[in-house]
């Protein structure tokens, strides 16, 4: 479950009756909330996006529309403010939607190995129609959808398992199979710095990112690892990070939310 919602609701995707597919062999692999429009959200269901209203005139949720993909949808994500959605696939493509239409608008090929992640740079003018991909081919690929060729790669030397943007800081990150996290500036395509997920876990050959979220305010950057713990590095000071054991298994998608009423705290990160 992604929640990237742009303010809590009063109702949530995970607190009403199960969502089913209706196929034993459709997984629900992801959930992303609209941020145009907080009371509905995206389920990635097998080859179908599916979009639902969280309260319907009975009170449960509804589903309003289902958009059908050529292969297995595996990553979602909406814009914060434009009418748009990506989806990614098992292949090098990304397909875009125009939500309030119920259609692919653009097709964009990257060329390169299958796609493992995918994030909307921002809001703001400067980034308002940027979209950038990682890849098993270790590189991100960044786009501008009035462009007709992408924009920009950045190549890394090991294969890529997640993207983040952060307009808030001009911050593009990913995280590799090699326990890397690397962090580029989105305006000059610049390398900041590399952080090692492996060495704060002891650089155990499994230890990888497969999740990445950087705080609203940009001074956390949240990395959900493969043998479940997750790791907050504090981009401020000195990149030192503060290890959570919470799951079992491989954490798989992080968000953070703002104030609320039922918690004190200004921040706060769920994970799944």
């Amino acid at each position: 479950l992604s929640a990237r919602a742009a303010r809590p609701t009063g109702g949530a995707a995970c607190c009403g009756p199960p969502i089913r597919s209706g196929a034993r062999e459709a997984a629900l692999v992801d959930v992303a909330c609209v941020p145009f429009a907080p009371q509905i959200f995206g389920v990635a269901i097998g080859c179908e996006i599916q979009l639902w209203a969280q309260a319907g005139a009975d009170g449960r949720p509804m589903r309003i529309v289902s958009l059908r993909q050529e292969g297995v949808v595996n990553g979602l994500r909406f814009h914060a403010q434009l009418g748009y959605a990506a989806s990614i696939g098992d292949g090098s493509a990304a397909t875009i939607w125009e939500v309030d239409e119920g259609s692919a608008v653009r097709s964009l090929d990257c060329r390169s190995g299958p796609l493992t992640g995918l994030c909307f740079a921002g809001a703001r003018e400067f980034y308002q129609y940027t979209v950038a991909f990682s890849g098993l081919d270790g590189c991100a690929h960044v786009w501008d959808l009035r462009q007709p060729r992408q924009l920009h790669c950045i190549s890394c030397p090991s294969s890529l398992t997640c993207i983040e943007c952060h307009e808030g800081t001009n911050l593009l990150s990913a995280a590799d199979l090699d326990g890397r996290i690397w962090l580029w500036d989105l305006r000059m395509w610049k390398e900041l710095r590399v952080l090692s997920a492996s060495a704060q876990l002891g650089g155990r050959s499994r230890a990888h990112a497969r999740s990445l979220a950087q705080s609203p305010c940009g001074g956390y950057m949240a990395a959900g690892c493969v043998d479940g713990e997750v790791l907050v590095f504090d981009l401020r000071r000195k990149y030192r990070a503060w290890r959570l054991l919470h799951h079992s298994d491989t954490v798989g998608a992080l968000a953070w939310g703002g104030g609320n009423t039922w918690s004190s705290s200004s921040e706060f990160l769920a994970c799944a």
